[in-house]
């Protein structure tokens, strides 16, 4: 056998197992038995009657058309959970291609790809009948065909670089920072080109970012066009009132305009009801951070929610769209506490990142690994004088820029929840499995000296 060849198929196979054995694992630990949460029902009641009902919805459609197709084969969600995990499985193999192709190095590409079949994205949340784990493989997805795209990849490669980002925010809204993570890796891994001299920079950037962004506006004028909204979906008032809304006090009702006066009155007294709900940090000043986020749900669907809808009906697009000029509005009437929830929220993320990434079993032990290379007495003469673009470092510019550009989407309108930190440190892991694994490899020809 021809020695290119094995070097090719062996990684292939190594990856290819460890799916077969992580499935397993999941199927004998219970978790490929769907677990319905507060979103399944909105998915579950998509309205599919026509393009009107369909385009004024507050879910997007992406997810509610996988669940359909689900139930082909079963009339409840009983095959959800290993869909999801072999959508799963598929975008890691995407993403294996993208850095071999990146690297040339298929072994060091099935390092840093089989990583990503044992994050907290997967194991935590395979079960749920929601977007979590699916919205994560679109997002894995779409960095291995944007390594693909740097490493050559042709007219394939972006087309589906572009349906990739696509399919990310029609599933989640938040996916939307996919739209930025495309052009921003074509941006920052554009001189490992091979053609890097020759090609320009800002026309390769503009090609990627016309093909990712082209769809989202082509889908929001049809919305607007069909339903007089322009944008994705009507749902970001929803999740930005239930931290704008905690900024409204008494005093701010004359201060408002005319139309959002009677809504937030009615908030006020929803507030002020026997049925909103106590929570353990109500006795919290008003920015405690734990306050904020445990009374967010409530905020919304108990306090602001009601208000609209009984001024309003029951029009989602109506309801959100009040629901979205009283939070600009609040803003506006308080940027400083905005600005204290926006510091706050983005401390807490970083905690979770850091916290949940220690408590993984596996990144754990890949921290513990590192401890004896990082303490030895050689270790800042190897790293230093390098300026190689290394596999660590290609997958720690992707692992950074897919952070902080999906959690920029989400902490300014809602709190920076486990299963959202979860899915925007998918990819955190692989470069230090990638770093390890050089070290691992250099100790040979280190020994002798």
């Amino acid at each position: 056998m021809d020695r290119r060849f094995r070097t090719a198929v062996w990684p292939l196979a190594i990856l290819l197992v460890q799916v077969v054995l992580v499935g397993g694992w999941l199927g004998a630990t219970g978790r490929l038995q769907p677990r319905t949460v507060n979103d399944t029902a909105g998915y579950d009641a998509f309205p599919w009657q026509s393009w009107k009902t369909a385009l004024s919805y507050y879910r997007t459609p992406a997810y509610p058309a996988f669940l359909r197709v689900c139930r082909v084969f079963a009339h409840d969600h009983r095959h959800v959970p290993a869909a999801h995990f072999a959508l799963y499985s598929a975008a890691v193999f995407v993403l294996y291609l993208g850095i071999g192709r990146i690297t040339a190095n298929y072994p060091t590409a099935c390092v840093g790809a089989s990583i990503l079949l044992y994050s907290r994205i997967l194991h935590g949340y395979v079960y749920n009948v929601a977007t979590d784990s699916v919205a994560a493989a679109v997002g894995i997805a779409v960095c291995g065909l944007a390594l693909w795209r740097v490493a050559g990849g042709g007219v394939i490669v972006i087309s589906c670089l572009a349906l990739a980002v696509m399919t990310g925010w029609l599933i989640r809204p938040a996916y939307l920072f996919l739209v930025l993570v495309a052009p921003a890796l074509t941006w920052l891994l554009h001189p490992l080109r091979s053609d890097a001299a020759t090609r320009s920079r800002w026309g390769e950037v503009a090609l990627v970012a016309a093909l990712s962004a082209g769809p989202l506006a082509a889908y929001s004028l049809l919305r607007y066009c069909v339903v007089e909204r322009f944008g994705v979906v009507s749902y970001g008032g929803h999740a930005q009132i239930g931290i704008c809304g905690q900024f409204l006090d008494e005093a701010d009702l004359p201060r408002l305009s005319a139309d959002l006066q009677p809504v937030a009155r009615l908030a006020l007294e929803n507030l002020s009801s026997e049925t909103f709900p106590k929570h353990r940090f109500d006795g919290e000043p008003r920015l405690h951070y734990s306050r904020m986020e445990e009374r967010f749900d409530a905020v919304i669907w108990y306090e602001f929610v009601p208000a609209a809808r009984q001024l309003l009906g029951d029009s989602s697009l109506e309801v959100d769209g009040v629901l979205r000029r009283l939070s600009a509005a609040l803003i506006r009437l308080h940027p400083e506490r905005y600005a204290i929830w926006i510091a706050k929220a983005t401390r807490q993320a970083a905690k979770k990142v850091l916290w949940d990434f220690a408590d993984n079993p596996v990144t754990l032990a890949l921290l513990i690994a590192a401890i004896p290379i990082v303490c030895g007495p050689k270790f800042l003469k190897r790293v230093l004088p390098s300026t190689a673009a290394s596999p660590s470092r290609i997958m720690l510019v992707v692992a950074t820029t897919y952070l902080v550009l999906n959690l920029m989407f989400i902490i300014p309108v809602c709190p920076p929840l486990g299963r959202f930190t979860d899915a925007a440190a998918v990819l955190l892991a692989a470069p230090l499995a990638l770093w390890l694994y050089g070290q691992v490899r250099a100790w040979p020809m280190a020994a002798p000296g």
